[in-house]
């Protein structure tokens, strides 16, 4: 799943450059992985917790500092291809490559490093956690026969063996919910951090005040959240039809996958199609069940995953 959202949202970024150039491919791949395994290391030692730890050069901000270099390298190479005309969109419009190398700031062209700091960032935002959520998706409804057996229903009859397209996506309710449903149970990103920008005092459930400095940094528990029965009846259910229930409202403030307000994922939308995508192409075209034997215990690294990763066997549906 990591590999094809990366092939994804690098498609979408970058178009055919990566597909043509696959050293730079195997490059890219190879060091976001040597990037987050070292991050999960750091954020479990000493080298996570002191801030003075994280600036020595130990074997591990190394090895970061190695997976950043290459990954900047490879998308430089890939943006410079783009300039001299050596690659070009996947799609029949401009793909955000293009927007970024025509667009301004003020009257002045984007940088190249400025031009490069924003595709990585698109890239590394985008990739992780939709693999995330496509992985505790397939694991939900391997466990959930009857669930998915609504959900082919819905896609067969809408899809008819045709790959979606923005008309048909549209019409995929009951594959969104399923997808929300998921982002509840197993929240990809469990809890985000806002800095305080000034003094304030805010009063907790039992009424005491809580005082909190400017430039504090404040952490909110989305997967406690997202799992309190006074706002979802049976929490650790999984149940798609309570996002389809017109009579319950799931505001901003009690479902945040992506956060919210002026701050939230810019990506919200993007990632939710592409998981819809994917996620209605493997139900139309595989079966799929757990294979046997597996714990799955979740883990939070980067992400909130499988520890040691989720194995599904798949064939392909008799239609």
């Amino acid at each position: 799943m990591s590999a094809l959202a990366l092939d994804i949202v690098t498609g979408c970024v970058f178009g055919s450059g990566l597909v043509h150039d696959k050293e730079v491919h195997a490059l890219m791949h190879r060091s976001i992985a040597t990037a987050m395994s070292e991050l999960e290391h750091r954020m479990f030692t000493l080298i996570g917790v002191l801030p003075i730890v994280k600036s020595l050069p130990l074997k591990s901000k190394l090895k970061i500092d190695e997976a950043k270099r290459d990954f900047m390298s490879a998308v430089k190479k890939i943006i410079d291809d783009r300039r001299h005309g050596l690659t070009q969109s996947v799609c029949k419009g401009l793909d955000l490559l293009d927007l970024l190398l025509s667009a301004e700031s003020d009257g002045q062209k984007l940088t190249s490093e400025e031009i490069v700091q924003e595709s990585a960032t698109m890239v590394i935002a985008g990739h992780e956690t939709t693999s995330t959520l496509m992985t505790w998706t397939l694991y939900v409804l391997a466990q959930h026969p009857k669930i998915l057996l609504t959900l082919q229903k819905e896609i067969d009859s809408i899809l008819r063996g045709q790959p979606p397209s923005a008309d048909t996506l549209s019409q995929l309710i009951y594959t969104e919910a399923v997808l929300k449903e998921s982002l509840r149970l197993y929240s990809p990103v469990p809890n985000i951090t806002r800095m305080a920008v000034k003094d304030n005092t805010i009063v907790a459930q039992d009424g005491k005040e809580i005082f909190i400095r400017r430039g504090t940094d404040v952490f909110l528990d989305l997967y406690t959240l997202h799992h309190l029965e006074k706002y979802w009846p049976n929490a650790d259910t999984f149940d798609p039809e309570r996002f389809l229930n017109k009579n319950e409202t799931h505001q901003s403030t009690i479902f945040l996958p992506f956060s919210a307000g002026t701050r939230n994922c810019i990506g919200q939308s993007f990632a939710l199609m592409e998981a819809k995508i994917m996620l209605s192409m493997i139900v139309q075209e595989f079966e799929f069940e757990l294979v046997p034997g597996q714990t799955f215990v979740p883990e939070m690294v980067v992400t909130m995953r499988p520890k040691d990763g989720i194995w599904v066997k798949m064939k392909s549906r008799q239609l």
